[in-house]
């Protein structure tokens, strides 16, 4: 495996009873909104998608 299955673990529990899937890509694990890739695993620690500015 080549992600920490317990951050991925501490993930899957932050994002319990929200509408995500799970998706290995990258060479970790992602998990995904309406297909939409939101945060993953990997070798290296965490990944998360920033979205663009919406600042007035």
């Amino acid at each position: 495996m080549s992600f920490d299955p317990g951050l991925a673990q501490l993930l899957r529990d932050d994002l319990a009873g929200e509408p995500v899937t799970e998706q290995k890509m990258f060479g970790g694990l992602c998990f995904l909104s309406g297909g939409h890739m939101i945060c993953g695993v990997h070798r290296g620690g965490t990944m998360f998608r920033v979205g663009k500015d919406c600042s007035p």
